[in-house]
């Protein structure tokens, strides 16, 4: 476990370098300003924006989801997608292909006027989540 942490560390550090900052159509650099109206049902934001991506959404259960905070994300090439919005955490629980239950496991979401801008899962989800 130690070797994933360290792996990703090193990823997300040496990324870094190569990151880019989100912007708009005319190329202006965008910030927390543009993030929008903040959701007025965090709860139901979160779990609108990933069900989609689940392979049974009716089977979710969701535990820990935290209030949105304002943030951009720089794009790192070929990592991860990046963009301004309300960042969100929460622990998901849903059936796999083989319709069994996953476990819980820690979902990170950015999403701008309700829609996902990006998202993460696993480690890299655990590691943003969980960090004090």
């Amino acid at each position: 476990m130690k070797k994933v942490f360290y792996s990703l560390l090193f990823a997300c550090v040496y990324l870094q370098g190569c990151a880019i900052a989100p912007t708009d159509s005319s190329g202006r650099t965008l910030t927390v300003a543009d993030a929008g109206p903040a959701p007025t049902d965090h709860e139901a934001s979160f779990k609108a924006s990933i069900t989609g991506l689940l392979k049974d959404p009716e089977s979710a259960r969701y535990r820990n989801i935290s209030k949105p905070t304002a943030q951009v994300v720089n794009t790192v090439p070929g990592f991860m997608t990046g963009g301004v919005g309300w960042s969100m955490c929460g622990e998901v629980n849903a059936k796999n292909t083989y319709g069994g239950y996953t476990g819980f496991q820690w979902w990170w979401v950015l999403v701008n006027q309700d829609t996902l801008v990006t998202y993460q899962t696993g480690d890299m989800a655990t590691i943003i989540c969980t960090k004090k």
